[in-house]
């Protein structure tokens, strides 16, 4: 029998699944990241020369894109107050790891985009109701009619 002479790589720690799938695009993994919108475009996403064109974010930050799907659009569009994809270059985006991401009827987790939309800005305190003083309390004899 022959000796076989391949010399394996050692590693210090053993790699995750994720790891060995290389792609242009942001994985899962690669969350959390806040990163600014460069511009959106249409790429073909399809494997093995199939075509399957798809919107796709481009970031300054780094080379991969996020294929756009109809959810994190929603948001987006939400949080930047326009559903013009063109108005979004220049935004940051916040994303995660959502774990209750579906696909297929399995949970996968999967990219979600961070509503931001309904959020108060920062340094901007809640509307507080003014009080006016003790002529705003109730009478003694509206306390005896307190139901409980």
């Amino acid at each position: 029998m022959e000796k076989n002479n391949y010399k394996r790589k050692e590693y210090n720690t053993v790699p995750n699944i994720s790891e060995v799938r290389e792609s242009r695009f942001l994985k899962k993994e690669d969350c959390p990241l806040t990163l600014t919108i460069a511009r959106v475009s249409q790429e073909n996403v399809g494997l093995e020369g199939k075509e399957d064109l798809r919107w796709v974010l481009l970031f300054n930050e780094t080379e991969k894109g996020m294929i756009i799907n109809t959810t994190n659009a929603q948001i987006m569009a939400d949080n930047f107050g326009s559903d013009e994809m063109d108005d979004w270059a220049g935004k940051k985006v916040h994303l995660y790891n959502d774990k209750n991401v579906m696909f297929a009827g399995k949970r996968v987790g999967g990219i979600r985009v961070l509503d931001t939309s309904g959020q108060t800005p920062p340094n901007k305190p809640e509307p507080q109701e003014k009080y006016n003083g003790p002529d705003e309390l109730p009478e003694d004899d509206d306390l005896k009619e307190v139901p409980f």
